[in-house]
């Protein structure tokens, strides 16, 4: 994935937030992901990535965070 993200999809939110929804789903690397997917929010805030960081942040155990970002992502989702 380091070595993707130098290239191309790199320069995107989308590469960032791929590569850490791939962590969450076979639940590796979470600290990395979570780096990842702060990353992917730096380039383009959506509700796409908070949603990824707020799953990230409920399987290591932060749930109030999580859900703090769940009602912003929606509030961003809401706007459109």
């Amino acid at each position: 994935m380091k070595q993707e993200l130098t290239n191309l999809p790199g320069f995107y939110w989308q590469g960032y937030n791929q590569a850490a929804q791939f962590c969450l789903k076979n639940n590796i690397h979470l600290d990395e992901a979570l780096k990842l997917i702060e990353t992917s929010i730096n380039k383009n805030k959506n509700s796409t990535n908070l949603n990824v960081k707020a799953d990230l942040l409920e399987k290591t155990g932060n749930k109030t965070e999580a859900d703090k970002l769940r009602a912003e992502a929606l509030q961003l989702q809401q706007k459109k």
